[in-house]
Protein backbone atom coordinates (compact mmCIF):
# COMPACT_ATOMS: atom_id res chain seq x y z
CA UNK A 1 0.00 0.00 0.00
CA UNK A 2 1.45 3.53 -1.11
CA UNK A 3 1.50 6.41 1.45
CA UNK A 4 0.88 9.84 0.54
CA UNK A 5 4.08 11.24 2.31
CA UNK A 6 3.13 14.65 1.14
CA UNK A 7 -0.07 14.75 3.97
CA UNK A 8 2.84 14.16 6.71
CA UNK A 9 5.46 16.55 7.01
CA UNK A 10 8.75 15.33 6.80
CA UNK A 11 10.57 15.21 10.25
CA UNK A 12 14.66 15.21 10.01
CA UNK A 13 15.60 13.81 13.39
CA UNK A 14 19.58 13.58 13.79
CA UNK A 15 21.53 10.96 16.70
CA UNK A 16 24.61 11.82 17.73
CA UNK A 17 26.46 8.71 18.98
CA UNK A 18 29.79 7.64 20.54
CA UNK A 19 30.44 4.36 22.14
CA UNK A 20 26.91 3.32 22.97
CA UNK A 21 26.79 -0.05 21.85
CA UNK A 22 24.60 -0.91 24.79
CA UNK A 23 21.79 1.38 23.92
CA UNK A 24 22.02 2.47 20.33
CA UNK A 25 19.52 -0.53 19.27
CA UNK A 26 16.61 0.37 21.66
CA UNK A 27 17.47 3.69 20.43
CA UNK A 28 16.83 3.22 16.55
CA UNK A 29 14.01 1.07 17.07
CA UNK A 30 11.95 4.01 19.48
CA UNK A 31 12.95 5.95 16.18
CA UNK A 32 12.31 3.16 13.08
CA UNK A 33 9.32 1.49 15.00
CA UNK A 34 7.00 4.06 14.59
CA UNK A 35 6.64 3.81 11.03
CA UNK A 36 6.45 7.38 10.21
CA UNK A 37 6.12 7.41 6.42
CA UNK A 38 8.26 10.86 6.05
CA UNK A 39 11.28 10.75 8.09
CA UNK A 40 14.94 11.56 7.71
CA UNK A 41 17.39 9.38 9.60
CA UNK A 42 20.61 11.13 10.39
CA UNK A 43 23.57 9.43 12.02
CA UNK A 44 26.26 10.99 13.31
CA UNK A 45 29.05 9.09 14.83
CA UNK A 46 32.13 10.23 16.43
CA UNK A 47 34.31 6.97 15.16
CA UNK A 48 33.42 4.53 18.00
CA UNK A 49 35.58 2.28 19.03
CA UNK A 50 33.39 -0.91 20.79
CA UNK A 51 30.53 -2.53 18.68
CA UNK A 52 28.26 0.37 18.10
CA UNK A 53 28.60 0.20 14.25
CA UNK A 54 28.28 -3.00 13.91
CA UNK A 55 25.02 -3.14 16.07
CA UNK A 56 23.94 -0.92 13.66
CA UNK A 57 24.70 -3.06 10.63
CA UNK A 58 20.85 -4.30 9.80
CA UNK A 59 19.59 -0.36 10.40
CA UNK A 60 21.09 1.34 7.81
CA UNK A 61 18.81 0.88 5.34
CA UNK A 62 16.69 2.95 7.48
CA UNK A 63 19.63 5.75 7.89
CA UNK A 64 19.16 8.38 5.10
CA UNK A 65 22.88 9.91 5.97
CA UNK A 66 25.31 7.99 7.60
CA UNK A 67 28.54 9.45 8.80
CA UNK A 68 31.18 7.85 11.26
CA UNK A 69 34.38 9.86 11.61
CA UNK A 70 36.29 11.76 14.74
CA UNK A 71 34.67 14.99 15.60
CA UNK A 72 34.93 18.22 18.03
CA UNK A 73 32.26 16.64 20.46
CA UNK A 74 28.69 15.59 20.83
CA UNK A 75 27.55 19.49 19.18
CA UNK A 76 29.63 19.65 16.75
CA UNK A 77 28.41 16.34 15.35
CA UNK A 78 24.05 17.65 15.49
CA UNK A 79 25.34 20.86 13.64
CA UNK A 80 27.18 18.30 11.24
CA UNK A 81 24.19 16.38 10.71
CA UNK A 82 21.42 18.82 10.43
CA UNK A 83 23.59 20.28 7.36
CA UNK A 84 22.10 17.56 5.87
CA UNK A 85 18.95 17.96 7.29
CA UNK A 86 16.34 18.51 4.50
CA UNK A 87 12.65 18.27 6.84
CA UNK A 88 9.99 20.41 7.88
CA UNK A 89 11.17 19.18 11.51
CA UNK A 90 14.15 19.15 13.10
CA UNK A 91 14.59 16.87 16.81
CA UNK A 92 17.63 14.93 17.59
CA UNK A 93 18.20 11.99 20.07
CA UNK A 94 20.92 11.23 21.86
CA UNK A 95 22.03 7.72 21.18
CA UNK A 96 20.98 6.25 24.55
CA UNK A 97 17.09 8.23 24.52
CA UNK A 98 13.98 6.95 23.19
CA UNK A 99 10.77 8.24 21.61
CA UNK A 100 7.38 6.88 22.24
CA UNK A 101 5.44 4.93 19.92
CA UNK A 102 3.33 7.94 18.93
CA UNK A 103 5.42 10.59 19.12
CA UNK A 104 5.98 11.18 15.69
CA UNK A 105 2.70 11.25 14.27
CA UNK A 106 1.56 13.70 17.29
CA UNK A 107 3.66 16.15 16.39
CA UNK A 108 3.33 16.13 12.97
CA UNK A 109 -0.38 16.80 13.31
CA UNK A 110 0.36 19.31 15.61
CA UNK A 111 2.94 21.30 13.59
CA UNK A 112 0.65 20.63 10.32
CA UNK A 113 -2.31 22.24 11.44
CA UNK A 114 -0.90 25.40 13.33
CA UNK A 115 1.29 27.21 11.25
CA UNK A 116 2.05 29.99 13.93
CA UNK A 117 3.47 27.12 16.61
CA UNK A 118 6.99 26.54 16.02
CA UNK A 119 8.25 25.11 18.89
CA UNK A 120 6.98 22.18 20.74
CA UNK A 121 7.93 20.16 23.84
CA UNK A 122 6.39 17.13 26.07
CA UNK A 123 6.17 16.53 29.95
CA UNK A 124 9.16 14.45 31.39
CA UNK A 125 10.16 10.57 31.61
CA UNK A 126 12.82 8.89 32.86
CA UNK A 127 14.14 5.26 32.28
CA UNK A 128 16.79 3.04 34.77
CA UNK A 129 19.93 2.34 33.13
CA UNK A 130 18.37 -0.69 31.68
CA UNK A 131 15.45 0.84 30.02
CA UNK A 132 12.43 0.34 32.28
CA UNK A 133 10.48 3.50 32.79
CA UNK A 134 11.24 5.13 36.15
CA UNK A 135 9.57 7.95 36.53
CA UNK A 136 6.49 9.69 34.58
CA UNK A 137 5.87 13.59 35.22
CA UNK A 138 2.14 13.82 35.28
CA UNK A 139 1.16 17.37 34.47
CA UNK A 140 2.68 20.13 31.97
CA UNK A 141 4.81 22.61 34.35
CA UNK A 142 4.75 26.48 32.51
CA UNK A 143 7.24 27.52 30.11
CA UNK A 144 6.85 31.00 29.81
CA UNK A 145 9.02 32.89 27.34
CA UNK A 146 10.69 35.61 29.36
CA UNK A 147 11.91 32.71 32.28
CA UNK A 148 13.48 30.72 29.33
CA UNK A 149 14.90 34.09 27.50
CA UNK A 150 16.85 34.84 30.83
CA UNK A 151 17.99 31.38 31.42
CA UNK A 152 15.63 30.57 34.70
CA UNK A 153 15.16 26.70 33.91
CA UNK A 154 18.09 25.24 35.19
CA UNK A 155 18.95 23.91 38.76
CA UNK A 156 18.12 26.09 41.85
CA UNK A 157 15.79 27.70 39.50
CA UNK A 158 12.52 26.60 37.70
CA UNK A 159 14.37 23.14 36.39
CA UNK A 160 15.71 21.93 33.33
CA UNK A 161 13.78 21.79 29.95
CA UNK A 162 14.30 17.97 28.76
CA UNK A 163 16.22 18.15 25.55
CA UNK A 164 15.22 15.08 23.71
CA UNK A 165 11.37 16.22 23.90
CA UNK A 166 11.75 19.46 21.58
CA UNK A 167 10.89 19.66 18.01
CA UNK A 168 11.07 22.55 16.21
CA UNK A 169 10.87 23.66 12.43
CA UNK A 170 13.59 24.68 10.45
CA UNK A 171 13.32 28.12 10.29
CA UNK A 172 13.75 27.82 13.41
CA UNK A 173 17.05 26.78 13.68
CA UNK A 174 18.00 28.47 10.87
CA UNK A 175 17.24 32.51 12.37
CA UNK A 176 19.71 31.31 15.13
CA UNK A 177 22.43 29.31 13.58
CA UNK A 178 22.29 26.41 15.42
CA UNK A 179 24.55 25.36 18.18
CA UNK A 180 27.47 27.68 19.54
CA UNK A 181 30.64 25.38 19.68
CA UNK A 182 31.76 27.91 22.22
CA UNK A 183 30.13 25.36 24.69
CA UNK A 184 31.50 21.41 25.29
CA UNK A 185 28.19 20.67 27.93
CA UNK A 186 25.63 23.15 27.65
CA UNK A 187 24.98 24.65 24.16
CA UNK A 188 21.47 23.10 24.05
CA UNK A 189 20.58 25.22 27.09
CA UNK A 190 22.10 28.34 25.33
CA UNK A 191 19.91 27.00 22.15
CA UNK A 192 16.80 27.28 23.99
CA UNK A 193 17.67 30.70 25.11
CA UNK A 194 18.02 31.55 21.75
CA UNK A 195 15.31 29.65 20.25
CA UNK A 196 12.73 32.14 23.00
CA UNK A 197 14.10 35.33 21.26
CA UNK A 198 11.14 34.31 18.20
CA UNK A 199 8.99 31.51 19.07
CA UNK A 200 6.56 30.32 22.32
CA UNK A 201 7.61 27.14 24.02
CA UNK A 202 3.84 24.74 23.21
CA UNK A 203 3.78 21.94 25.71
CA UNK A 204 2.21 18.85 24.87
CA UNK A 205 0.30 17.16 27.98
CA UNK A 206 2.00 13.81 27.51
CA UNK A 207 5.81 12.56 27.57
CA UNK A 208 7.12 12.34 24.15
CA UNK A 209 10.31 10.88 24.93
CA UNK A 210 12.56 9.36 27.73
CA UNK A 211 16.21 10.05 29.33
CA UNK A 212 17.92 7.59 30.57
CA UNK A 213 19.35 7.81 34.01
CA UNK A 214 22.62 6.35 33.73
CA UNK A 215 26.01 6.49 36.42
CA UNK A 216 28.13 7.12 33.73
CA UNK A 217 26.36 10.11 31.82
CA UNK A 218 27.92 13.07 30.81
CA UNK A 219 25.59 15.03 32.78
CA UNK A 220 26.11 13.15 36.15
CA UNK A 221 30.11 12.85 35.84
CA UNK A 222 30.48 16.51 34.36
CA UNK A 223 28.39 18.39 36.40
CA UNK A 224 30.34 20.59 37.75
CA UNK A 225 31.69 21.73 34.40
CA UNK A 226 28.12 21.74 33.55
CA UNK A 227 27.01 24.29 35.83
CA UNK A 228 30.05 26.42 35.34
CA UNK A 229 28.89 26.83 31.73
CA UNK A 230 25.49 27.93 32.47
CA UNK A 231 26.38 30.24 34.97
CA UNK A 232 28.72 31.75 32.01
CA UNK A 233 25.40 32.14 29.64
CA UNK A 234 23.70 33.47 32.04
CA UNK A 235 25.94 35.93 33.56
CA UNK A 236 24.46 38.93 30.77
CA UNK A 237 20.83 37.68 31.15
CA UNK A 238 18.87 39.10 33.75
CA UNK A 239 19.13 36.99 37.26
CA UNK A 240 16.47 34.74 38.62
CA UNK A 241 14.11 36.27 41.47
CA UNK A 242 15.56 36.76 44.42
CA UNK A 243 14.13 34.04 46.75
CA UNK A 244 15.58 31.36 44.00
CA UNK A 245 18.43 33.09 44.45
CA UNK A 246 18.10 32.58 48.28
CA UNK A 247 16.79 29.14 48.87
CA UNK A 248 16.92 27.53 45.44
CA UNK A 249 19.76 25.57 46.08
CA UNK A 250 18.15 24.04 49.15
CA UNK A 251 15.95 20.69 47.30
CA UNK A 252 12.81 20.99 49.32
CA UNK A 253 12.70 24.66 49.50
CA UNK A 254 13.07 25.24 45.61
CA UNK A 255 10.38 22.90 44.86
CA UNK A 256 8.01 24.77 47.25
CA UNK A 257 8.93 28.37 45.21
CA UNK A 258 8.64 26.37 41.80
CA UNK A 259 5.11 25.00 42.99
CA UNK A 260 3.85 28.65 43.94
CA UNK A 261 5.33 30.57 40.91
CA UNK A 262 2.70 30.10 38.36
CA UNK A 263 2.29 31.85 35.19
CA UNK A 264 1.01 31.60 31.89
CA UNK A 265 2.13 28.88 29.27
CA UNK A 266 1.04 27.51 25.85
CA UNK A 267 -0.62 24.07 25.91
CA UNK A 268 -1.80 21.06 23.83
CA UNK A 269 -3.76 18.56 24.98
CA UNK A 270 -7.28 16.51 24.03
CA UNK A 271 -10.29 16.66 26.32
CA UNK A 272 -11.32 12.95 27.04
CA UNK A 273 -14.84 13.40 24.60
CA UNK A 274 -12.66 14.58 21.98
CA UNK A 275 -10.48 13.68 19.77
CA UNK A 276 -9.20 17.43 18.76
CA UNK A 277 -6.35 19.07 19.79
CA UNK A 278 -7.26 22.42 22.23
CA UNK A 279 -4.25 24.92 21.89
CA UNK A 280 -4.65 27.32 24.66
CA UNK A 281 -2.56 29.17 27.33
CA UNK A 282 -3.48 28.75 30.83
CA UNK A 283 -1.60 29.56 34.27
CA UNK A 284 0.60 26.82 36.01
CA UNK A 285 2.92 26.09 37.95
CA UNK A 286 6.80 25.94 36.94
CA UNK A 287 7.06 22.67 39.13
CA UNK A 288 5.82 19.46 37.25
CA UNK A 289 5.32 17.55 40.82
CA UNK A 290 2.76 18.35 43.12
CA UNK A 291 3.31 18.20 46.80
CA UNK A 292 1.69 14.40 47.39
CA UNK A 293 4.29 13.54 44.86
CA UNK A 294 7.09 14.87 46.38
CA UNK A 295 6.52 12.88 49.57
CA UNK A 296 5.57 10.22 47.56
CA UNK A 297 9.06 10.39 46.61
CA UNK A 298 11.05 11.05 49.39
Amino acid sequence: MNVDTTTFPKISVVVPCYNMENYIISTMESIINQRYPNLQIIFVDGGSTDGTIEKLSEYRKYIDTFISEKDNGQYDAINKGFRFANGDIFCWLNADDVYHTWTFKMIAEVFRKNNTIDWICGIPSFLTEDGFLKKNYNHASAKYKYGISNGWYKEGGFGFLQQESMFWRRGLWEKVGGLSLDYKLAADYELWIKFSKYAELWTINLPLSSFRLRESSRSIVLKERYIKEVDEICSNLEKLPILYRLFGKFTELNFLLRLLTWKKTFMIFQRFNSNEWVYTSKFRSVSGLTISELFLEK
